[in-house]
């Protein structure tokens, strides 16, 4: 009994002298022992030898049960044997991310995932456009890319519902009509504060009958969501296009144009009550936008912007 004890009081001072040489994410799936990890961490240089790394597990073993998890977990620099051992049977895992801004279109954010390193090709078929949610997203080594698309659908469908079943916009009559006024105002500014004046605009606009008259609708039909547009509207693309082109067609065009974020969603189905029927970019280098009342107001604001430009331009060239 005497020479189990001073055993044990080697082996718990031996491994504690041993640390994690560098920083290293392990993948532990279903079924995989430590004698498994021990070879990896060695073959890779986290541990300099798995003798007394499987010691300093066999002495937690005794202490207590040590039951491996899976999932990936962050080895850092410096970490004795012992805390690496207890890090594999903790629920402190390593999350991967993955972002995708607010406006890209599916067939953008869909190029994204082929491109990441999450598991497998992408079976998924007819994404629709509008579907998937634009945020952040963690995830594991062990997860596919058609299972985060399926979470991007799940919370895009989530939070549509949910804004739905809330909305004040006597103007929507279908929850697709909302997504679609949605993904325009998402086009048209990324400024948080103006999405509800614009979604105001647009909705006066349908009050009236009048034509939305958005740019990003033609580009959209133009490029199908595919590439960035990459130069100035002409007048032949605005009389080009009959099912997204809002400057032929009235209300609203046949289908989404983005995949708009939350405050899009919200600003769509709960506009502020405004008398706006038009705005145009200030053209200084933010991104703000002026609103007005009328179209007399809106060519002033329109000078504006020019006057603007030109000044912007100038300052480069001098620059």
């Amino acid at each position: 009994m005497l020479s189990f004890f001073i055993a044990c009081g080697v082996v718990l001072t031996l491994p504690m002298m041993k640390f994690a040489q560098k920083d290293f994410i392990i993948s532990v799936e279903n079924g995989k022992n430590m004698h498994q990890i021990a070879t990896e961490l060695e073959k890779n240089e986290v541990i300099t030898g798995k003798t007394l790394f499987l010691f300093a597990n066999k002495i937690l073993s005794i202490r207590g049960t040590l039951i491996l998890k899976a999932g990936d977990f962050e080895i850092k620099k410096g970490m004795d044997y012992y805390d690496i051992c207890s890090l594999l049977a903790s629920n402190n895992y390593h999350f991967s991310t993955i972002t995708f801004p607010e406006g890209l279109t599916a067939k953008q954010m869909i190029k994204i995932i082929e491109k990441s390193d999450l598991k497998e090709q992408i079976s998924i078929q007819n994404i629709q456009e509008g579907s998937l949610m634009p945020e952040t997203y963690s995830y594991t080594s062990f997860e596919t890319k058609d299972k985060l698309i399926k979470r991007m659908q799940e919370s895009m469908t989530d939070f549509l519902d949910k804004a739905w079943r809330e909305n004040k916009n006597p103007m929507l009559k279908t929850k697709q009509e909302l997504l679609i006024l949605a993904s325009i105002i998402e086009k048209e500014t990324s400024v948080e504060e103006e999405r509800p004046l614009v979604a105001s605009v647009f909705t006066n606009r349908l009050k009236i009958g009048m034509k939305l008259q958005t740019d990003p609708t033609i580009i959209y039909e133009i490029t199908n969501g595919e590439t960035n547009f990459g130069r100035k509207i002409t007048k032949a693309d605005i009389a080009n296009g009959k099912y997204y082109n809002t400057y032929k067609i009235f209300g609203l065009p046949k289908g989404p144009i983005s995949c708009p974020g939350r405050s899009s969603i919200i600003a769509a189905s709960n506009p502020p009550q405004t008398e706006f029927l038009y705005f145009v970019a200030i053209g200084d280098g933010s991104k703000a936008h002026k609103f007005a009342k009328d179209y007399k107001e809106h060519i002033k604001n329109v000078d504006e912007y020019r006057k603007n430009r030109t000044i912007k331009e100038m300052d480069f060239i001098n620059s």
